[in-house]
């Protein structure tokens, strides 16, 4: 290994590295289970654990010994276990930060040993602000990728994390972010590919930038299976305003939230303009017929005072409770054998509805009603809606 030259840890077109010194304080570490021992380093790198640390001892050859906790958490697990690159930083006891770089270079095949290569890129002095790192933590707790693109090459970096934890690894790099991106469209949902790349060109992130500072998309991911809705985010480094910064976050529950709370008001509204054209309706409930649970929509003050829940877990069983209570004692056998959730799915799918007649007790008085049920869709799923009407005379 050429302790002399950085290509050694690129392993690639060293282009990436073209801004930076090429003697670099570089070493060899041996990492052996959660411990680690300097097998080769250059003199840069013996004089910046000098300065820190006022020691040779750690280069002395067959000494293992821990060598910091973010440092080893790093090496091992993102170098060691997965074999990626990794960028790092580790807090210097006078307060300074190391920006260092890793990669995995190999493993004996007899121990399971693994070296390291590992170079130091930069020293952020002390109260210098924000470090990258705590940064890149911040950024990795919400966000799933984050991308750096230059405006005037299209070449890129990607980041990814796992949700949720503070961990932010490099994924690769690559040319011509804004093709590359349509060569991804398989992890975008089908039904919003086509909007998506209509709204997502380079033109249009630049124009957007330009106008209002921001660019964002909301779209849906299948990475995983399922559709996952994230929000796509793009601003200008300041540093350098030919640089955007992408960030992808999962925003999946939010969307299914606001999602579920506007179909109810759809519901809501749809129901209510029922309610308003006819009368003769005393309550309206939508119904999931795979859980049972449901909501009343509305209901008319006369319909009020019987004291149903507004809505419930179990639609049908409930139906059953509050039957026993209000139906009229002559109508209840029939009542009790017609209500019942298989009859109802089955008769609304081979007669498109269900209908049952009765007689409520309300106020003591007997009153005769219709309960019908039909299916209906909203947007992908099936739902059910369930209507109370007075009958009329003739009806009756």
């Amino acid at each position: 290994m050429n302790l002399y030259d950085l290509a050694v840890l690129a392993n690639v077109d060293d282009s990436a590295f073209q801004n930076t010194f090429n003697t670099l304080p570089m070493s060899i570490i041996e990492v052996r289970g959660n411990e680690a021992r300097f097998v080769r380093s250059n003199q840069s790198y013996r004089d910046f654990i000098n300065r820190f640390f006022s020691s040779d001892q750690l280069f002395q050859t067959g000494a293992f010994g821990k060598y910091g906790d973010v440092f080893m958490h790093n090496v091992v697990k993102v170098c060691c276990e997965q074999g990626v690159r990794s960028f790092f930083e580790e807090k210097m006891p006078d307060g300074s930060v190391v920006h260092s770089f890793a990669r995995r270079i190999a493993v004996n095949p007899v121990n399971g040993d693994m070296a390291v290569a590992v170079a130091v890129l930069s020293v952020s002095e002390p109260d210098e602000g924000a470090s990258y790192a705590e940064i890149a933590r911040a950024l990795a707790a919400d966000y799933y990728n984050i991308y750096i693109v230059d405006l005037d090459t299209d070449r890129y970096i990607e980041y990814s994390s796992q949700v949720g934890e503070e961990e932010l690894a490099m994924e690769r790099h690559g040319e011509d972010f804004f093709e590359s991106s349509k060569r991804d469209a398989y992890r975008i949902y089908a039904e919003d590919r086509e909007t998506f790349y209509a709204a997502f060109s380079k033109e249009k992130v630049v124009r957007a930038l330009d106008q209002q500072g921001v660019f964002t998309a909301t779209y849906r991911l299948v990475d995983t299976g399922a559709p996952v809705y994230v929000n796509m985010k793009v601003t200008r480094m300041q540093s350098d305003r030919q640089r955007i910064i992408i960030g992808i976050s999962i925003i999946d529950a939010q969307m299914k939230q606001e999602e579920a709370q506007n179909r109810i008001l759809r519901e809501r509204d749809a129901l209510a303009r029922v309610m308003a054209l006819s009368e003769d309706y005393l309550s309206l409930y939508s119904v999931d017929p795979d859980t049972g649970r449901y909501i009343e929509y509305s209901a008319s003050d006369e319909y009020e005072t019987l004291g149903f829940a507004k809505e419930g877990a179990d639609f049908f069983l409930q139906g059953i409770v509050d039957g026993k209570k209000t139906v009229h004692p002559d109508d209840l056998p029939g009542y009790l054998a017609r209500f019942t959730k298989e009859n109802v799915l089955r008769e609304t799918r081979e007669r498109r509805i269900f209908r049952m007649d009765y007689r409520l007790v309300i106020n003591g008085q007997p009153k005769p009603v219709s309960l019908r049920i039909a299916r209906y869709r909203d947007g992908a799923e099936e739902k059910l809606v369930a209507g109370v009407r007075t009958r009329t005379a003739r009806e009756a």
